[in-house]
């Protein structure tokens, strides 16, 4: 087996073998940096761009979580208008997670939650806060017991302009503490 190879089956192996414990574990605290895109519905006149941001998580049980999320984007003006300076958008928001089969290694989940959107139009006095709720669903691989990837989808409505938009994103869950879960007792099988 040369270098590579070795370093990918090396992977594989760490990886199964943290697959019986690897899973939501309730009372652990959860940090995702992310990496995404946001959509601007039309009459926005802004530009689809990058998002990044953070979650903050916790785990109630091992179906019911909560995580604060702190975002930024920088976008544009879209179709030649003269406001062509850069426009900065800044989220935050609070969020419910439903997980489903928590104790898998991938695990479907939904999201409802409510905050803010924060836009700033450098060079004008047009700045706006809206308030907003959001929407979406997401589902969490673990690559061992506290490390998760994670991909996200939300539909965020905004009161102010009863505009909805479009968020998605790809991000690494780095999880902290958390109960011990204890592995199911395995029945004997009789011959």
């Amino acid at each position: 087996i040369d270098g590579l190879d070795g370093l990918a089956a090396s992977l594989a192996i760490i990886a199964f073998a943290a697959a019986g414990s690897a899973q939501i574990r309730p009372k652990a605290f959860s940090v995702t940096p992310f990496l995404g895109g946001y959509r601007f519905q039309n009459y926005e006149d802004l530009e689809t761009k990058p998002v990044y941001g953070l979650r903050f998580g916790y785990e109630f049980t091992r179906n019911l979580g909560m995580e604060g999320v702190l975002e930024y984007g920088r976008t544009n003006f879209a179709g030649g208008t003269a406001l062509e300076s850069s426009t900065d958008l800044y989220g935050y928001r609070l969020e419910a997670l439903y997980h489903y089969w928590p104790e898998r290694r991938l695990i479907p989940f939904l999201a409802l939650g409510a905050g803010g959107r924060s836009i700033r139009f450098n060079d004008t006095t047009l700045d706006r806060n809206q308030f907003a709720i959001d929407y979406g669903a997401g589902v969490k691989y673990f690559l061992t017991n506290n490390m998760a990837i994670r991909g996200d989808i939300r539909h965020i409505y905004l009161f102010n302009q009863y505009a909805t938009n479009l968020e998605y994103s790809l991000g690494l869950t780095f999880y902290f503490g958390g109960q011990k879960i204890q592995p199911r007792p395995v029945e004997a099988v009789s011959v």
